[in-house]
């Protein structure tokens, strides 16, 4: 009977092979077997199976040349459309265990028809990987300003300056206005950690920008959220130009960048005119991205981790619905829900202004 069954499987299996690899046009196996080629060192294939590793500028460019790669192909998942979940899994894993050298050895069917279950899957993970570098990197340009900036203060602090040039800067001040003089000595902590994030962002963290937003296709499903998509298009289009400022009319403030930021990108230009530094709104916009990102208020299109919510309910959530709620001990609905959360929390409140509730529900101490 065990021999029956591994004789079974593996003609479906051959069966899948056949009828996956019939799918392919001409030009996607020559794609396929681009990626097997190792003339230049390491196949592209080894590349796609690579992992981002840590939030850096080389990482990051790394991650989109290998989704560029894997979408050079042009598979999409509908050519795994009759092929059971679990059944492409095992075959991915089996597909991502061998190396390039390996896979040519195979015939034609049997070479294709895996490399698409490994593909197709792998595709959505890489298009995760830049994403999750760009929330990284946008909380790393915003800690390591902070940190900078606390370091510059504590050098400040344990600087012990001469009683000359004490003097000298006592008579400039009295010569001045003393309170002028002191602001421009003495920026706030905020102003120094700007001037870290703007020099950290501009000296290394710029160029990786305009790589992974034109790379990555941001949607939301909240139309407040609408404004900082247009932000992102607006950087995507001024790729490569030289303005270093822009027109408030230009940019959109209201919703793209965060209320606490948003004063920090507007500058007053000539004329007392007010306009956006670009370099300040290239490093809001992310900042804000970051967070909705966090929250899945905006997705990424074609991603795995960062997909759509909707993507994230079980398909007959609608049909189970009840079903679910009692397997999670929740109640359907969020008014039940709610209502037990407020009860929860005036006993908490009672408890925390009556001793003897207290005395009561705690028991003795």
């Amino acid at each position: 009977m065990a021999s029956l069954l591994a004789k079974a499987g593996r003609q479906l299996e051959r069966i899948l092979f056949a009828r996956i690899a019939g799918r392919l046009s001409d030009g996607r196996r020559a794609h396929l077997d681009g990626l097997l080629e190792t003339a230049d060192g390491l196949s592209r294939f080894a590349e796609a199976s690579r992992g981002s590793g840590a939030a850096s500028v080389e990482n990051a460019l790394g991650a989109v040349e290998r989704l560029e790669s894997v979408r050079a192909v042009g598979l999409d998942s509908a050519i795994l459309a009759d092929a059971h979940p679990d059944i492409v899994e095992r075959r991915r894993l089996r597909a991502g265990a061998e190396d390039a050298w390996d896979m040519r050895r195979h015939p034609d069917d049997t070479r294709c028809a895996p490399l698409c279950r490994y593909l197709v899957p792998r595709a959505s993970e890489l298009t995760d990987e830049p994403g999750d570098l760009l929330i990284s990197i946008a909380h790393k340009i915003s800690a390591r300003a902070e940190s900078g900036a606390i370091k510059k203060l504590v050098t400040e602090f344990r600087k012990a300056e001469g009683k000359a040039a004490l003097l000298f800067k006592m008579a400039i001040a009295a010569e001045s206005d003393p309170a002028a003089e002191h602001r421009a000595g003495n920026p706030s902590f905020s102003c120094r950690a700007r001037r870290e994030a703007r020099r950290s962002y501009a000296q290394r963290y710029r160029r990786i920008l305009p790589a992974i937003l034109k790379t990555l296709a941001f949607r939301s499903s909240n139309r407040a959220w609408r404004p900082l998509l247009d932000a992102i298009d607006m950087l995507k289009e001024r790729a490569g130009k030289k303005p270093r400022f822009l027109a408030l009319g230009d940019a959109p403030l209201e919703g793209a960048a965060r209320p606490r930021r948003r004063d920090i990108a507007i500058e007053t230009g000539l004329g007392g005119r007010p306009r956006i530094n670009r370099l300040s709104y290239e490093i809001c916009v992310p900042q804000n991205l970051r967070e909705r990102l966090r929250a899945k208020e905006i997705w990424i299109e074609g991603a795995a981790g960062c997909c759509d919510p909707d993507l994230d309910l079980p398909r007959d959530f609608e049909v189970r619905k009840e079903q679910y709620f009692q397997d999670l001990g929740q109640p359907p609905g969020s008014r039940p829900l709610r209502r037990a959360s407020q009860g929860r929390c005036r006993a908490q409140v009672a408890r925390r202004q009556d001793p003897d509730i207290a005395q009561a529900t705690e028991g003795p101490g």
